[in-house]
């Protein structure tokens, strides 16, 4: 009792003491509202017509038609009421139409940056851009990471007008021949197909796969390669290296229980995780000095070799450089091995954890143009190249490759893609071993060994395996749980074995409730949309129909196109979307001018929906310029309500695998908003007198 007494008594004081802290507090605060009351007594005291004129701000042109002067003087005190009233739903009113941001990439990737410092979009963000005007948080496809459409749903339909026959370069050179195209508020700079040889057609009427649907076809249909011969899923070759387009060998069986081809970097996640890339503009400015592992590559194939490699940097002068580099094969052999020599002094070699050492480097004469011109001769020119971030190796390298498998992305133990597992804990983790506990600093050898064994592990089980950004995190303690079990089994089996690493250590959980591997894929389902759509594909990727998706959830979409083009598009429709009959959501339309495909377009597009024109031009550099400025003109003419307007001028025509690095298309964007007349109000103005009336 003496105790609790005590203790309550304590709190009583403690009690007091946080009443006179907030009494002092108040009593400041009175003080400081006081000071700061004193400028507005002053302004109180100001003569009555400074009042009266902020009393009518409110009042004037733009929502008021008529004189505003004549209405600030004659408006009654009821009737002023009501006009704000009005004003208010004017306000609210267009506070309430959608608006169009473009975040950081956006704004990098337009022109009005200058060329040097331009990072251009690609075809897929155009297409997830279309899908997200359409269907929001709830589409299929990845929310767009260069612009941001706000009050999504007051979006009446949306036009995207494709015209093939005009690039970057042309519009830049007859500018002043496009008043129409000029008075575009955003204008960015986009890599299409035709600058690398692709098909426009095709790439513009398939989009990728997210993970879930390809769940859902592997479930149907027992794999990838048996979805697409059901005309469900097509595959598109995406690349921006120089390629020799050669006729594919037959595969040999599938070694794996999925393809390493689909565990490749897109172009587009090599740029999010800063790799190496020949983009014209600034990228291509700031990676000038860099050289390509081969001059020529070949297409990647489930059956290409891949090599891990790992290198070693230490600090000089100039900053971070190569110092050793090492490449395992898949037999866990050593390629190539050697240390490197930086041309500037060394002023930290980071021993603890580069291993090297100034007795390392004495002899060594080998210098970096030595490695590059070592590798482009070794380097088969189907390689894939894997390591733990690899992009900081090609930097130090400087080096570009296209087929890369980066482990700090195919694993994840946090969920977010942006916060990377070291490899030392991988390694604990999936494999078993213990790696970079050596005295004298990490391995390069172990370190690619280590990668190596990551992916050859991941490819004997599935895509999610290890990834906590596809199968959540309970997905992936229970891979681990799994791991753990088999390794558990495996040290009781050999009592011999006294090697044994803390991790191995683990026990079964006591409830013995292991999920299984449909509940492990359920749970992809539990994260957010917008982290799902963070995982990228590969370079060889799977896709679906666009106009799949676009019509989900009761969305309707008109083509407008050639008759040519009509029947190239057709090849990626599914037929259950029956696009001929007259009650599908996917209409289509064939016209053979321009001017026809616009105008039908325009008339006919559907409400709460998308509609898709595909127009062709001459290759004439000024009739091109004004014929695309004219056709504009007619879309966009007279246009009612809340419109999102984009028109993509996709490139010169180029033949097949004819590559044109400097081929660039534009894409305009323009949102339509919907005009807000002002208030209109009927004001007998007696001159004589000051008896008004205002009728709204």
């Amino acid at each position: 009792k003496k105790r609790k007494m005590s203790a309550l008594y304590m709190i009583s004081n403690l009690n007091d003491k946080d009443r006179k802290k907030a009494m002092l507090k108040s009593s400041k605060a009175e003080l400081c509202e006081v000071n700061q009351d004193e400028p507005d007594r002053t302004e109180n005291n100001r003569p009555a017509t400074e009042s009266k004129k902020r009393k009518y701000d409110e009042i004037d042109s733009e929502n008021i038609k008529g004189n505003s002067n004549v209405v600030k003087q004659n408006l009654s005190d009821t009737d002023l009421q009501k006009l704000r009233v009005l004003i208010r739903q004017r306000f609210a009113a267009k506070k309430n139409l959608p608006k169009l941001n473009l975040k950081e990439p956006g704004t990098r990737a337009s022109i009005d940056q200058p060329k040097e410092k331009r990072i251009p979009l690609f075809l897929s963000d155009i297409q997830h851009f279309v899908l997200y005007s359409l269907h929001g948080h709830m589409s299929t496809g990845n929310i767009p990471r260069w612009a941001n459409i706000e009050k999504l749903h007051r979006l009446k339909n949306v036009l995207f007008l494709v015209i093939e026959g005009m690039s970057l370069i042309d519009y830049s050179k007859y500018e002043e021949l496009c008043p129409t195209l000029k008075e575009f508020p955003h204008k960015l700079e986009v890599i299409t197909p035709l600058a690398y040889g692709g098909c426009l057609i095709r790439e513009i009427a398939t989009l990728p796969l997210s993970e879930s649907q390809r769940h859902k076809l592997e479930k149907k249909f027992g794999s990838l390669g048996e979805a697409s011969t059901n005309n469900r899923v097509f595959k598109v070759l995406r690349t921006m290296f120089p390629m020799d387009f050669l006729k594919k060998n037959n595969f040999e069986p599938r070694r794996n229980a999925f393809s390493r081809t689909e565990l490749l970097l897109s172009p587009w996640q090599m740029l999010e995780e800063a790799y190496p890339l020949p983009i014209e503009g600034e990228l291509k400015a700031k990676y000038a000095d860099y050289v390509y592992t081969k001059d020529s590559y070949k297409e990647v194939t489930p059956n290409s070799p891949m090599w891990a490699l790992d290198c070693e940097m230490c600090i000089t002068q100039l900053g971070s450089e190569l110092t050793r580099i090492s490449i395992i094969n898949e037999q866990l052999d050593v390629v190539f091995e050697s240390f490197v020599k930086p041309y500037n002094p060394i002023i930290n070699y980071v021993t603890k954890f580069s291993g090297i050492t100034p007795q390392t480097l004495q002899n060594v004469e080998t210098r970096l143009e030595d490695i590059q011109t070592a590798l482009r001769e070794i380097m088969p020119p189907d390689v894939i190249l894997i390591g733990h971030s690899l992009n900081m190796d090609l930097h130090s390298l400087k080096m570009l490759h296209p087929y890369c498998i980066d482990t700090s992305v195919i694993f994840n133990l946090s969920g977010e893609r942006a916060r990377k597992t070291k490899l030392k804990v991988l390694s604990a983790e999936f494999l078993g071993e213990r790696i970079q506990n050596k005295p004298g600093g990490h391995d390069s050898v172990e370190d690619a060994t280590a990668c190596m064994k990551l992916v050859l592990a991941k490819l004997e089980h599935s895509l999610e395996w290890g990834d906590a950004v596809i199968c959540g995190r309970q997905g992936v303690e229970q891979i681990l749980a799994n791991v753990q079990q088999k390794r558990f089994q495996r040290i009781n089996s050999s009592p011999k074995s006294k090697n044994i690493s803390r991790n191995e250590e683990v026990t079964i959980p006591q409830n013995g409730a292991l999920l299984s591997q449909p509940q492990i894929i359920k749970t992809r389902n539990e994260l957010p949309r917008y982290i799902c759509g963070n995982k990228m594909t590969q370079v060889q990727i799977f896709t679906t129909s666009l106009f799949s998706h676009l019509i989900t959830r009761e969305k309707k979409c008109l083509l407008v196109a050639r008759s040519l083009v009509v029947s190239e598009c057709f090849k990626y429709m599914p037929e259950q979307l029956h696009p001929f009959e007259p009650q599908s959501r996917l209409q289509i339309s064939k016209q053979e001018t321009n001017k026809a495909i616009v105008k039908y377009g325009r008339n006919n597009a559907p409400e709460n929906g998308a509609t898709l024109m595909y127009t062709t031009v001459e290759r004439k550099p000024e009739l091109t310029a004004l014929k695309v400025d004219r056709l504009v003109k007619k879309l966009t003419k007279n246009l009612s309500g809340n419109v999102l307007v984009a028109v993509l001028l996709a490139g010169r025509t180029t033949g097949v695998d004819e590559v044109d690095s400097k081929n660039h298309g534009l894409l305009l964007i323009r949102l339509h908003q919907e005009t807000v007349p002002p208030i209109e109000l009927d004001v007998d103005v007696c001159k004589n007198t000051n008896n008004t009336q205002a009728v709204c």
